[in-house]
């Protein structure tokens, strides 16, 4: 159960297809069930064997949980900010195993059999008080990092000097990587890679925008999900924040020390994200730090470890 619109959600959708796509190498057949996703999105999921049906009702609608019912699901996996309290109770009550998405804890009082908070600022006290008594899965551990990246292993890199990713976003509606990659190349003496969002129409798909991480000595991203994608591959950050359910992401990532975090909700700051650039690019004992604390995090074993919890849930 997810959504998105070319503005937003596409980091929910594409995690969810990193999960079906691992609960279908386990001879399980899982469904993205959406009421709005990208053809760009749909055709990513096929691609890695997962099946898309499309719903009559949003996510607001209180007609949704008989929809979902009446699919006969063995369990449901809610990833989204807006699904009603009243749409999980009634889907839980009708005997259905229920997995919850959850990032920040807008879902913490929600009944499920299992939460999956995949960030470092999860912790059990989000969840005190639910009646339903969920299993957790917390933490980096659980981390959905898609197959296209965990096929290259940090060990094995080799980086080239002064090449910078640039990617904010699935669109990026700010058009802030296109500034700073228009800036960039008329001021600086570096290879510039540009992401550009996996739903625009410049965007370099999936498999070549891990490749491309994979060899590039910094990046410039925004701070959802690549966040950890960049961690993994020990790839040194500049991360930057567009949007408010990112905050608990930044304020950990500033924690852990895992990238240089700028705030650009209101506007960007290109002076101070341009110095934080020539400062990593000059300076290799902090790239050498970042991506090390990155890649003692990130195993990218998490999809597997949570498909098998969800296998077992079922009975038998």
């Amino acid at each position: 159960m997810c959504d998105a619109t070319f503005e937003s959600g596409s980091g929910h959708v594409m995690r969810q297809i990193t999960l079906g796509a691992a609960l279908k190498s386990v001879g399980l057949n899982p469904i993205l069930f959406c009421f709005s996703i990208p053809d760009s999105l749909i055709a990513r999921a096929h691609k890695l064997g997962v099946a898309v049906k499309k719903r009559i009702f949003e996510d607001t609608s209180p007609y949704l949980a008989q929809e979902i019912i009446n699919l006969c699901p063995a369990i449901v996996v809610f990833d989204g900010y807006e699904f009603l309290y009243k749409t999980i109770t009634e889907v839980f009550e009708s005997d259905t195993l229920i997995m919850l998405v959850d990032d920040n804890g807008e879902l913490s009082q929600s009944p499920c059999h299992l939460f999956l908070n995949q960030n470092l600022h999860a912790s059990p006290e989000i969840y005190l008080g639910n009646y339903s008594r969920p299993k957790l899965l917390l933490g980096s551990r659980f981390a959905l990092i898609r197959q296209d990246i965990t096929q290259h292993s940090h060990k094995f890199l080799i980086r080239h000097k002064n090449k910078v990713l640039v990617a904010i976003g699935g669109t990026d509606i700010k058009s802030i990587g296109q500034k700073l990659t228009e800036t960039m190349n008329l001021q600086r003496d570096i290879s510039i890679v540009s992401g550009s969002g996996f739903l625009s129409t410049e965007g370099i798909d999936p498999t070549q925008f891990a490749y491309e991480m994979s060899r590039c000595t910094v990046g410039i991203i925004g701070c959802g999900t690549t966040l950890w994608e960049a961690a993994y591959l020990g790839m040194p950050s500049i991360a930057l924040v567009v949007a408010e359910n990112q905050m608990n992401m930044a304020d950990s990532a500033n924690q852990n020390e895992l990238a240089i975090v700028i705030d650009c909700r209101k506007e960007a700051p290109f002076p101070e994200i341009f110095g934080a650039l020539d400062l990593l690019l000059s300076n290799k004992k902090l790239r050498k730090k970042l991506s090390s604390n990155g890649t003692s995090l990130f195993d990218g074993k998490g999809a597997a470890r949570v498909s098998q919890e969800l296998i077992n849930l079922l009975p038998g």
